[in-house]
């Protein structure tokens, strides 16, 4: 499904006009922005998998009670059923991504975690999910495969990783995760964050793995020197040892799979990072 797809087929479906207005910028994936005929503007992504529905349905539900709270994000809309899949639109929002990581937007990131706990859980697979990504694998990314067939050095971190995952204890899942929690997803106008951006993996589970995804992320960040400290001891205050050992395997899984799929120039640099946080949880 192409963008003007999904918004011919709103039209057709659900008699909801939708003008076109291109791709936003910066992103692994894609989305696109769109102006309503009433004039308000949103930015729209889609699953083509039409099973996507609750799912999607569930994420504007936790992104939007985090509204209520005074969360920075982009509130969504009831995402909408069509032919090919489903589509999904949230308001957009001012705002861009760049390096500069300082103390001032540590400190919003940090007050704005604490807006993240005692979100509604029912019955919260977090520790599954946790369990499988580092057994196992997830779907499209955190690739054992990829790991296991492209070094030595590779597959001494698989086989930690999968150590890791079989000796996981019980996780916390009392708040809400945003699962992709880095720098490139919180949109700044002068210095300030007007929105965190990027919520369609978000679950139940432990907010202190997003300020470890937020560490990771920093490889690739202009941060001010004890960023990543400030970040990383909150993680540790806030959980338990075994959840950031099973926190730090699941990023170094995902990053380094990630990485030899799509930049393998930058591996051997990505693991020296990786090695100084797998010795502080071994």
């Amino acid at each position: 499904m192409t963008p003007a797809d999904a918004l011919l087929q709103i039209a057709q479906l659900h008699d909801i006009a939708f003008t076109l207005e291109g791709k936003c910028p910066g992103g692994e994936v894609g989305a696109y922005y769109a102006r309503r005929n009433d004039g308000r503007r949103f930015v729209f992504k889609w699953s083509d998998d039409t099973e996507d529905m609750d799912n999607l349905s569930r994420i504007a539900h936790r992104v939007n009670r985090l509204c209520e709270k005074g969360y920075p994000a982009p509130r969504y809309l009831e995402p909408l059923q069509v032919t090919s899949g489903v589509v999904i639109f949230q308001d957009a929002v001012d705002g861009s991504w760049n390096d500069e990581v300082a103390h001032s937007l540590v400190d919003t990131v940090l007050r704005i975690n604490d807006l993240q706990a005692d979100g509604e859980v029912a019955g919260s697979s977090w520790t599954d999910y946790i369990r499988r990504t580092l057994t196992t694998g997830a779907n499209g990314y955190c690739l054992h495969e990829t790991l296991r067939s492209y070094s030595d050095q590779s597959r001494r971190l698989l086989d930690w990783v999968k150590g890791v995952g079989d000796q996981l204890a019980p996780l916390p899942g009392l708040d809400v995760v945003h699962l992709d929690f880095h720098h490139r997803n919180l949109l700044r106008v002068n210095g300030d964050l007007t929105a965190v951006v990027d919520w369609e993996g978000c679950q139940n589970g432990d907010r202190a793995f997003d300020l470890v995804t937020f560490c990771f992320g920093l490889t690739h960040a202009n941060a001010e020197p004890r960023v990543a400290s400030r970040l990383w001891d909150r993680a540790v205050e806030l959980t338990t040892a075994d959840a950031i050992r099973g926190y730090v395997a699941h990023m170094a899984l995902r990053r380094a799979d990630w990485t030899i799929r799509h930049h393998p120039e930058e591996f051997s640099s990505l693991m020296t990072f990786i090695d100084d946080y797998v010795k502080i949880v071994a």
